[in-house]
């Protein structure tokens, strides 16, 4: 592909891609789609293909649950890992990019969370409040690449619920911790958050041992 070409300038039809590069024109039809999959290429009506700027967040959503599918009985571990490093490693320039606004919505999703659990206990509102509160976490930081990869919380809780049997106990720390978290973000104390985080997700990780 000529990296040359801009978003919106005509890429090659599949009869040049098949007398460019020798191939059958089931070949190239195939490549096309992949790179039309990719979000590299993009139909236009009455043009053909055209050369697209992929959107990240797209390709994750697409590709993440696929993979985690994938890993079998591995899955849980692997998510969960990559979870603990993304989460980790945002939660810096969370503090530091969050915006009031951001702050205030993760103190009612703590709260919420908190509400939900007292009543009926880890239910899938709670689930989906957790889901929520860390993903905004990932939003905080104003980085649509790191915010994207939301996917792999969603993706980390639906494994959790079915791999873990304990899943539906109640874990009062982790109300606190959530309360704790947010109170953190919004006093702008990284270290803090960092180290509330941190322990949050390492009663995660050995919760899920042996899953």
């Amino acid at each position: 592909m000529d990296s040359n070409l801009e978003k919106g300038e005509v890429f090659m039809t599949v009869d040049q891609i098949v007398t460019q590069y020798g191939v059958s024109r089931t070949i190239a039809r195939e490549a096309a789609s992949q790179l039309q999959a990719l979000g590299l290429l993009k139909g236009r009506q009455r043009v053909g293909l055209v050369m697209h700027r992929p959107d990240v967040q797209d390709l994750l959503k697409n590709w993440l649950p696929l993979y985690s599918r994938s890993l079998g009985g591995e899955s849980v571990q692997a998510l969960a890992q990559l979870r603990y490093t993304l989460e980790l490693g945002a939660i810096g320039l969370a503090v530091a990019n969050a915006t009031e606004e951001q702050v205030n919505r993760l103190k009612d999703i703590a709260t919420h969370f908190e509400s939900v659990t007292s009543v009926a206990g880890q239910t899938e509102e709670a689930d989906t409040a957790e889901v929520e509160f860390h993903s905004l976490i990932l939003e905080m930081t104003g980085n649509p690449l790191i915010s994207g990869m939301h996917e792999v919380l969603s993706d980390y809780f639906h494994v959790a619920v079915r791999k873990n049997p304990n899943w539906r106990e109640v874990s009062f720390d982790a109300v606190l911790e959530h309360k704790a978290i947010a109170k953190a973000i919004a006093a702008r104390d990284i270290e803090l958050a960092r180290n509330l985080l941190r322990h949050h997700l390492d009663n995660s990780l050995s919760e899920l041992k042996g899953c």
